[in-house]
């Protein structure tokens, strides 16, 4: 339940990171969006693996 805002702004801003890098001015990737495919890929067991 912690991560799960997180990871909703993560998805919404994926897509904004998408118009972004298709128009003229690209931008950074925001540390949230990178936090979500850490997740995403399997970072929850290493957070449930450290909080224990």
């Amino acid at each position: 339940m912690a991560t799960l805002p997180v990871l909703l702004l993560g998805k919404l801003e994926v897509s904004f990171q998408g118009i972004a890098q298709a128009g003229q001015n690209p931008r950074l990737v925001p540390w949230f969006v990178d936090w979500m495919v850490f997740c995403k890929l399997g970072g929850r067991w290493l957070l449930g693996i450290a909080v224990a």
